[in-house]
């Protein structure tokens, strides 16, 4: 009976320790999952710095909305780059607001694609004010054919100084779940999720009486391709029948499993800490339950001979 008793005894602890395992082992996944998946949220304003010259104070009081908390911007050539979210990128006008301007200033507002190539830029001079203000920089997507992606704000006068708190998109990409910014009837969220480009219009998408052909051509009210023929109310709203028939990319797996943001570098580095610390948290559990049941022989040989 003792030898029994000392058995399950064994048993009990080695399945503790392996059930140990198996929860350390979910924790982790559920980590892992929680932060590849991450899509934060849809905003208009800056989401992040990308970089900033030694004139600049404090540059993350830039970011978010305005909060009266700025970033200090002293001297010839202060530089502050802001990053406004990749598949947020901005379609329409700039607003930035001001806090105090402590002296006339000129500053530059460049608007960068996802290469940091300059695509527009504007220049204003702006003066001394004690109170906070808002200034609007002209953009609109048609007439470059693509979206901005970051803002670089310059000073570009010497003694001046400037407070930035924050920039709004005024149009951007998924500002809504049904924004349709290129007009072909899908949804930019949707778009970016199939791996489309939110941009240009889907080749597959024809709203006329017509069918798209390999270059855009002008229908009797619309437009379609050379090869296509014109309807009654024109054909493909496609502006360029090649590009809009060129194949996109397919999503990645963790894309159609997660979401279309979802991708491996959302995990931080406190993340991979904690899923790394409980996978080895769970390999030691069950390193733990294989030594526990494998000493069951040489318990109930101490037992029985007692």
């Amino acid at each position: 009976m003792q030898s029994q008793y000392f058995q399950v005894q064994i048993y009990k602890k080695s399945f503790f320790y392996f059930l140990a395992g198996v929860l350390l082992l979910t924790a982790a996944f559920f980590i892992w999952v929680r932060s590849v998946s991450a899509a934060p949220a849809y905003t208009p304003y800056a989401k992040s710095v990308k970089s900033s010259s030694a004139g600049v104070i404090n540059p993350d009081n830039a970011l978010g909305a305005p909060n009266n908390t700025s970033a200090q911007m002293a001297g010839l050539n202060s530089i502050l780059t802001l990053d406004v979210g990749e598949g947020e990128e901005g379609t329409q006008s700039l607003r930035v607001y001001f806090g105090q301007i402590n002296a006339v200033v000129n500053v530059n507002v460049d608007f960068l694609d996802s290469n940091q190539a300059v695509i527009a830029s504007e220049n204003r001079q702006l003066g001394a004010d004690a109170n906070a203000s808002t200034q609007t920089f002209a953009y609109n997507w048609t007439s470059f054919g693509k979206a901005y992606r970051y803002v670089r704000i310059s000073s570009t006068q010497a003694g001046a100084g400037v407070n930035l708190d924050a920039v709004e998109k005024l149009g951007f990409i998924g500002s809504t779940p049904t924004q349709d910014t290129d007009g072909d009837g899908i949804a930019d969220r949707t778009e970016r999720l199939n791996g489309t480009d939110p941009l240009v219009v889907n080749h597959k998408t024809n709203t006329g009486g017509g069918t798209s052909g390999a270059t855009g051509s002008t229908g009797a009210t619309g437009r379609t391709g050379s090869s296509g023929s014109t309807g009654a109310t024109g054909g493909s709203l496609s502006q360029t029948g090649a590009s809009s028939a060129t194949p996109t990319a397919n999503p990645s797996m963790l894309s159609r499993i997660f979401g279309g943001k979802a991708k491996l570098s959302n995990i931080g580095g406190w993340d991979w800490f904690w899923i790394i610390l409980l996978i080895i948290a769970a390999m030691l559990s069950w390193w733990q339950a294989y030594r526990t049941k494998t000493k069951k022989p040489a318990l109930k040989a101490k037992h029985a001979s007692a």
